[in-house]
């Protein structure tokens, strides 16, 4: 029940079938506050940020609003596969046109480089602090994680 009730709250009306999964519908596709208040803060800020959300239809809004916004972010959740995360990853660490990454927390795993990173938002989050922490502690940060913006809507 809380993850429905998180998904309501994050604008997405859950799938019958999907009693723990992080899928559904959009209530209001054009209205999300939430990625309205990503938005503000990502264009505030310079450098390069990564977006975690607990939910796919999240991660699809947010490019979504990137791409319109003219930020350059890829995608790094269970919706591309092994390669492409591997691809999307260099391409966030490398390129000066790739500005963020938005995807699932529990999509990477431990020891990847993540050190163009900057700023870091969260979406939405698992009800699990071991997998927020995790994601906090995936990171080879040039700079303390204290020094590091966070965000959380």
């Amino acid at each position: 029940r809380a993850t429905r009730l998180q998904q309501i709250t994050c604008n997405i009306a859950p799938k019958a079938e999907d009693a723990l999964f992080a899928t559904g519908e959009p209530i209001d596709p054009d209205e999300n506050p939430r990625v309205d208040a990503l938005m503000r803060d990502v264009e505030q800020t310079a450098g390069k940020f990564v977006v975690w959300s607990r939910f796919t239809a999240e991660v699809d809004w947010a490019l979504s609003r990137l791409r319109e916004a003219g930020i350059m972010a890829v995608r790094y959740d269970g919706q591309v596969g092994d390669e492409e995360r591997s691809d999307n990853l260099r391409a966030f660490q490398t390129s000066r046109e790739v500005r963020g990454a938005v995807g699932n927390a529990r999509a990477g795993g431990r020891g990847l480089d993540w050190s163009a990173l900057e700023t870091m938002y969260y979406l939405s989050n698992y009800y699990s602090n071991e997998t927020r922490q995790q994601s906090l502690d995936r990171y080879d940060l040039g700079s303390a994680l204290d020094d590091m913006l966070t965000g959380t809507y």
